[in-house]
């Protein structure tokens, strides 16, 4: 940060590397008795093909959560060897 004279503006430089981008090739819903999976996809911010994202993934647990019919939620990423 390089600050101006008068201390009202500010430069800043930020420096990124980017990365590989991970896609969201299949989603698979296990563990539910009676809940249907259309339910559970509706809560999912994450669709397939989208980039993943942890902002989503965050918020997708949390909206499943919220309906208040499971013990536990959790969703976890797996490589997909054919992509």
């Amino acid at each position: 940060v390089v600050y101006g004279s008068d201390n009202r503006i500010a430069d800043i430089t930020i420096r990124l590397k980017e990365g590989v981008q991970y896609r969201v090739t299949r989603i698979d819903i296990a563990g539910q008795s009676k809940t249907k999976a259309k339910v559970i996809q509706r809560e999912l911010r994450l669709k397939e093909g989208d980039v993943l994202e942890e902002p989503k993934w965050f918020e997708s647990e949390v909206r499943l959560r919220r309906l208040g019919v499971f013990s536990t939620v959790s969703i976890k990423a797996f490589e997909d060897p054919n992509n």
